[in-house]
């Protein structure tokens, strides 16, 4: 069970370590916290939604955060603190003034957990094992709000894995985990340089898909069947000129436009392919 403090130096490293990762700063070298915690793999979480998902998923909660400045009913606020409390190594009263430096928003929720997430490895999924498989791939997208849009997408379609290449933004990047909503905590998640990457869909032997405008294969014209990988690419640029000098068994595709815009955002447009892709191999096409 975790202990609640409501007060000392302890306290006000914590809200300074909560700071950071709602901010997306680097964590200072000196503050005094548990050496034994991945700084690299912290997260932090804002709101009550958090607290069942982390339950759910057995995520490592290391510090709950609470102030009793809450709009939720009497009996939700007890039950939340109370769970928190429970879950955390080590849990903290703290002020409402404290929740707003915290906070990234306006109108400041009155919970926070800083977490890790458990480490995953591309050989727990057993990808060889199964006919179908389905695996999204990200290839240096920059705003984290798409990034966290595509990985709730990837969970509500039953994606196997999401694997991030061309790396710009951190996965534990306070955005991703609230655009995701809870997501990232049951999708598994992986970066790779790309040359690995590449060797890995071709040892298990994936068709892989390029979101390409200048593609002339209708995404909805393809068959999705075996072991797929979808490639989004990043919002400006779109995916890196390497797939099309790499010896993947890869296939240019696009969704087609009748209006006067090029394409779609990019979260919008992988949930269509990603939905595509898992409609077709459940027997819905």
């Amino acid at each position: 069970m975790g202990k609640s403090l409501k007060s000392g130096d302890k306290s006000v490293e914590i809200i300074k370590l909560a700071v950071c990762l709602s901010a997306n700063k680097k964590i200072p070298e000196d503050l005094h916290i548990d050496p034994a915690i991945p700084y690299e793999s912290l997260f932090i979480t804002e709101g009550d939604w958090a607290i069942e998902k982390i339950l759910t998923h057995k995520i490592k909660l290391h510090y709950f955060l609470y102030s009793h400045k809450s709009v939720l009913d009497a009996k939700v606020f007890e039950r939340v603190v109370f769970e928190g409390i429970n879950l955390a190594g080590e849990s903290y009263e703290i002020t409402e003034k404290a929740c707003v430096r915290i906070s990234e928003r306006k109108g400041a929720d009155s919970f926070f957990c800083i977490c890790s997430l458990p480490p995953k490895t591309l050989e727990s999924l057993n990808i060889c094992s199964r006919k179908n498989s389905i695996v999204a791939i990200l290839d240096g997208l920059e705003q984290p709000g798409n990034i966290g849009a595509i990985i709730r997408s990837c969970d509500a379609v039953g994606v196997d894995a999401v694997i991030v290449v061309n790396r710009v933004v951190k996965m534990t990047n306070s955005r991703i985990i609230r655009g995701a909503l809870g997501s990232t905590f049951n999708v598994p998640v992986f970066e790779m340089n790309f040359d690995d990457a590449v060797s890995w869909l071709n040892e298990n032997k994936f068709k892989v898909y390029l979101t390409d405008l200048t593609a002339k294969e209708n995404y909805c014209e393809q068959y999705y069947s075996g072991h797929v990988a979808i490639v989004a690419g990043n919002e400006f640029n779109g995916i890196s000129t390497a797939w099309h000098k790499s010896d993947c068994d890869y296939k240019k595709i696009i969704i087609p436009m009748f209006g006067s815009c090029e394409s779609l955002n990019v979260g919008f447009a992988t949930t269509l392919v990603v939905y595509e892709a898992c409609l077709q191999q459940r027997g819905f096409r």
